[in-house]
């Protein structure tokens, strides 16, 4: 396996980890087949790339499968993305759930809404009078806006209120509006955290038993996401596997405003936490242009709303930051601090003289500011 090397599939003796966001599934699904009345009969989980989200999903169809009166049916939304149109990607998606739950039955290709209200009616007759229903929904949030809009219309939003329809849904980027109640409302969010040590540990040793002795070493480096784990582990290259994992968190778009974004992440990452009065200081340094240093605000307005939309960064409502979440932020750093050690220096350099001026100049924060002051004098004296 190497950095372009396709991932292990999945396969329920390597799953590791989840146990609690299983059970939580199980239980609400065993509260439905014993007639119990739930008012909340939706979870969606959301996760930075890598983190393991169709992994879940398909050991949670494992693990739901083996349950008396359950039908589960997993749907990856990434396989409709590329159809001509949201209401034929929906055509195709009633299809697919047809075929998979009910084999017999012929879907009409009218448009979605004939299509979702036959399969909707069949689902009642045929599987809701002695089963409950589990949809597993993947790639949620990395679908287009107007493709969940539609499968909401006709779909979602009509099997989500029925009382013996459980669904999961996974994915990462900004959240999507849902307006039928059951999906925003009555549903449980949940976030899939990074593995602790000990779990990357148990990975490698399901996957790569040779580098099982080496797990502190590369958990130092994933912070626990799975996938740069495994990546990590099977590579000669680390830094080429570091910027192969950093490009496939950044959004699918085009390949300049990628390369923008990246540039953006690397000077902003030196930070621990950052607002307004960062940005100018962090962009100049990176680019070596002190014209930055008066950049409007409304142009720093607009870096940080294209950061914030696909989920690359977020408000920290402890520390009233914002902040980049861990996993990037680290492997940000050791990138940079390996492939471009000069960038690296430059910008904790800036960061001492800036945060040396603010603890001088503002005394009510002196205490914020000098201890961001000695984390970067210490990540300079760090070998």
């Amino acid at each position: 396996m190497s950095a372009s090397t396709p991932l292990p599939e999945y396969s329920p003796d390597g799953f590791v980890n989840r146990e609690r966001e299983i059970d939580m599934v199980r239980n609400r699904l065993e509260a439905l087949l014993d007639r119990r009345l739930v008012d909340k009969r939706t979870f969606i989980f959301t996760g930075q790339h890598g983190i393991g989200k169709s992994w879940f999903l398909l050991h949670l169809r494992h693990e739901l499968e083996k349950l008396r009166s359950v039908k589960v049916q997993y749907v990856n939304l990434a396989v409709y993305i590329q159809e001509p149109s949201s209401e034929a990607a929906v055509v195709q998606i009633c299809a697919a759930l047809a075929k998979a739950l009910l084999p017999k039955i012929t879907i009409p290709h009218t448009g979605p809404e004939a299509a979702a209200n036959f399969l909707i009616n069949e689902i009642r007759k045929q599987i809701l009078s002695d089963h409950v229903l589990v949809i597993l929904l993947d790639t949620v949030y990395e679908a287009p806006p107007a493709l969940l809009g539609v499968l909401e219309v006709h779909l979602l939003g009509s099997l989500a209120i029925e009382q013996k329809v459980l669904m999961v849904l996974a994915g990462r980027g900004r959240e999507y509006a849902w307006t039928t109640p059951e999906l925003r409302l009555y549903a449980d969010f949940d976030r899939l955290d990074l593995f602790t040590e000990a779990a990357t540990a148990q990975q490698l040793y399901y996957h790569i038993q040779t580098m099982f002795p080496r797990a502190a070493e590369i958990y130092d480096i994933s912070r626990g996401n799975p996938k740069t784990t495994l990546l990590l582990a099977a590579s000669n290259d680390p830094l080429a596997v570091l910027d192969l994992v950093i490009g496939e968190m950044l959004p699918a778009v085009a390949p300049k405003e990628q390369h923008l974004m990246r540039e953006h992440l690397e000077a902003l990452a030196i930070v621990r936490r950052f607002d307004y009065g960062h940005l100018p200081y962090l962009l100049s340094t990176y680019y070596a242009d002190p014209a930055l240093e008066k950049l409007p605000r409304r142009d720093l307005r607009l870096i940080l709303d294209r950061l914030l939309e696909p989920g690359l960064i977020y408000w920290n409502t402890e520390q009233l930051a914002y902040t980049l979440h861990a996993a990037m932020r680290n492997l940000l750093l050791h990138y940079m601090r390996h492939a471009q050690p000069e960038l690296w220096r430059r910008l904790h350099e800036r960061c001492i003289v800036l945060y040396q001026g603010w603890v001088d100049a503002r005394p009510r924060n002196w205490k914020q500011w000098r201890d961001e002051l000695e984390y970067h004098i210490q990540e300079l004296s760090t070998k």
